[in-house]
């Protein structure tokens, strides 16, 4: 059964993830793992900390010598270069919206920083590592996932190309990931505000999936699944699915909209309580984006990768999906 574990702080020494039941006999290409991994930092409205972070992945087990999976577990790791956890201050003033709070009280801590260290979206890297592997074992078999920004702050995309392999060129050549070039110059507008006011944005991401049979497409067991995955995404609050037969290809495609809300780390905090003294504060003010849609868009690929990868060992291929693939 395919599955997969991750571990790491935002500011530790690095991130890890396990990808165990991918099989035997698949290349990992890590270049298209480190691309990935890119284009989940770049985008409009992205914080200081993308300026600091260069992502690449180092494989510490799981393939041979000539980069193909042996069948056992996989292990990726990405470095932090911006490690400093062990000098970081207590932090007792919660953040309204983060898990924060609900961390804290849950695991019964005296400091913020246990929760939100582990909490914070840079995990999403190594979720990203892995649903790279998971996207290249997919396209051996036709299978093609893009995403692309639909809305920030209000502002909708609404002239997006309808065929697969043009929608992708183009929001992919967009610093907002988004295909509406009108669009795209009026979230950065509303991106330079918010930040002006100490604000963040929230807005909406598409993910498509080109080329799943529509025997997989029958079964709402899957689309249910393909549904979790994406509400897993830090900040992800809803999820909308469409089904499209024959649309821009003779293949099927589904379409994912996901709703990432406002980012809860502002620059201008609101009131919250001291977890100590118990009295009124101000939020604690950590480093952030002001909106980080296009990024989530690239996590919800990779959670959808995974997904689907691990629907077909379970249902058609009893453990090996490497071996019927390729």
């Amino acid at each position: 059964m395919l599955q997969f574990l991750t571990s790491g702080e935002s500011h530790g020494k690095c991130l890890l993830a396990i990808l165990a039941g991918i099989g035997k006999g698949l290349f990992i290409d890590n270049q298209e793992i480190n691309r990935d991994l890119a284009r989940r930092q770049m985008g409009y409205g992205r914080g200081g900390r993308m300026t600091i972070e260069k992502d690449r992945v180092e494989i510490l087990s799981g393939v041979d010598n000539k980069g193909r999976t042996t069948g056992s577990p996989v292990t990726f790791r990405i470095p932090n270069r911006d490690f400093k956890i062990d000098t970081l201050p207590v932090v007792t003033r919660p953040r309204p919206g983060h898990a924060d709070l609900a961390g804290v009280l849950k695991y019964d801590r005296r400091d913020v920083r246990d929760i939100l260290e582990r909490a914070s979206a840079r995990e999403t890297a190594a979720r990203v590592a892995v649903g790279s592997v998971c996207k290249q074992l997919l396209r051996k078999r036709g299978v093609e996932i893009l995403s692309h920004t639909l809305a920030i702050g209000g502002v909708e995309a609404r002239r997006t190309p309808r065929n697969f392999r043009d929608l992708r060129s183009r929001a992919e050549k967009s610093p907002l990931r988004c295909a509406d070039p009108a669009a795209a110059r009026k979230m950065v507008q509303k991106i330079d505000e918010a930040k002006k006011a100490g604000d963040t944005l929230g807005g909406i991401f598409e993910v498509r999936i080109m080329g799943i049979s529509r025997e997989i497409l029958a079964d709402r067991a899957f689309l249910a699944r393909l549904t979790s995955g994406i509400m897993s995404i830090q900040a992800v609050k809803g999820v909308e699915m469409e089904l499209i037969s024959g649309l821009g290809s003779n293949q099927p495609q589904i379409f994912l909209r996901g709703a990432m809300k406002p980012l809860a780390t502002l620059m201008k905090p609101l009131r919250s309580a001291d977890i100590r003294s118990k009295k009124s504060v101000s939020a604690a003010v950590e480093r952030s984006d002001v909106t980080a849609v296009p990024a989530c868009g690239v996590v919800a690929e990779a959670m959808a990768a995974f997904v689907t990868s691990k629907y077909c060992i379970e249902r058609f291929v009893g453990g090996n999906l490497c071996q019927t693939f390729l």
